[in-house]
């Protein structure tokens, strides 16, 4: 729909105004007549979102406008004003309104210069559904992207946000993008993403790309909670595993991992059907190695068997003692076979080869063409899968 201010005159000559209001039900529109009696108020707070709300006292209606140009929404308001003050304003004459009147929005934002990055105390376009800031070195985190709520795509590729003091904690806000489907972090000297910063990633994600930063270690096992995500790319990083609880990950498509330090993946990966994945690069992962075996069959603490009841379970354990919360991830692995939780001292460990090309449609071979489909695998066998297995 839209929104039109008329003029016309009434019995005695003099000039009146009126709000027309169309809607695509009532294309007509509906007019209501504009002076300081009829108009109750304007309230105009999110006019720089394109959103204001026009409340009418004769009759007691509410105008509700959205989704608007914030520039011409400003022209508009700018005029009831001066209506309101009995000043005889005059208005463009338009007999019809065409689709020509109506101006696209603009639903992508690309940023490749410095001179081009909106100041204080403008902002970015609230209907922006892509927004691309590229290579022009960013060392912050600026607040007015987690307000961008129909954003899908937030391309941040190759500045430095990791050198950034607040990125740890100001970055959690992109918990407020529902919406986003593709996250771009590549090339921005990222040295560490807590588990906070994992679980802030909205499970909406398709695609997370963070190639070519500095991250080590081994992946939290937040990673699994974006069980949407298609393609997971973590090439040119010093990353030394995986969790087991990217099994999980069902939706997963692409995996990229090439260039890291990984010493083994867990052979949990074996349940996901992958189109494409490309772990060379990882000189431990791929050299010659020797199998390894270590059975055990001691009992569980009991600890360790409770905090695998409740996973399996599925029960939140924020009401434990903290000291066992923080340390409950290390009590339990992920069993290879059947994927459920299991006490780590009661599980047998084996390293051995998996073949690649049996849970990926195509494996990446490198720019020589010499990678093998062989990786190191470890191998987790609970106390009941044991009894099926053959070494």
């Amino acid at each position: 729909g839209f929104v039109v201010l008329a003029k016309a005159t009434d019995g005695g000559g003099r000039s009146k105004f009126e709000v027309i209001v169309s809607t695509s039900t009532n294309r007509n529109g509906v007019k209501f007549l504009l002076n300081n009696v009829t108009l109750s108020s304007i309230q105009g707070r999110f006019i720089n979102d394109g959103r204001v709300t026009i409340q009418m006292a004769e009759p007691p209606v509410d105008i509700f406008i959205s989704r608007a140009i914030p520039d011409r929404l400003k022209k508009i308001l700018a005029l009831i004003s001066s209506i309101i003050r009995g000043e005889d304003v005059e208005l463009e004459v338009r007999k019809r309104v065409t689709s020509t009147d109506f101006v696209a929005r603009d639903m992508q934002m690309s940023i490749v210069k410095c001179s081009q990055y909106p100041l204080y105390p403008s902002g970015f376009p609230a209907h922006l559904t892509e927004l691309t800031i590229t290579g022009i070195g960013l060392r912050r985190v600026d607040g007015r992207w987690f307000g961008l709520k129909s954003l899908r795509l937030l391309n941040l590729r190759d500045n430095l946000l990791g050198e950034a003091p607040d990125f740890s904690t100001k970055f959690l806000n992109i918990v407020r993008l529902q919406n986003l489907q593709m996250l771009i972090l590549a090339k921005n000297n990222i040295s560490n993403l807590t588990e906070d910063q994992w679980l802030s990633f909205p499970t909406s994600l398709f695609v997370l790309d963070i190639r070519d930063n500095l991250l080590t270690g081994i992946l939290p096992e937040a990673v699994a909670h974006l069980h949407r995500l298609v393609a997971f790319l973590a090439c040119g990083n010093q990353i030394r595993a995986i969790p087991d609880e990217m099994c999980r990950m069902s939706s997963l498509r692409v995996l990229r991992l090439s260039g890291n330090d990984l010493q083994f993946v867990p052979a949990s990966i074996r349940c996901l059907r992958l189109d494409f994945i490309d772990l060379t690069g990882n000189e431990m992962l791929c050299g010659p190695f020797q199998p390894y075996k270590h059975l055990l069959t001691k009992a569980a603490p009991l600890l360790q068997t409770a905090v695998a009841y409740l996973q399996n379970k599925g029960i939140p354990m924020e009401g434990l003692p903290w000291d066992i919360q923080m340390f409950s991830h290390d009590e339990t692995v992920v069993c290879s076979i059947c994927k459920r939780f299991s006490p780590r001292d009661s599980t047998t460990v084996q390293h051995r080869q998996l073949d690649l090309s049996m849970i990926a449609h195509t494996v990446s071979r490198g720019a020589d063409h010499r990678g093998s489909n062989q990786v190191l695998a470890k191998y987790y066998y609970c106390g009941y899968c044991i009894k099926f297995c053959r070494f």
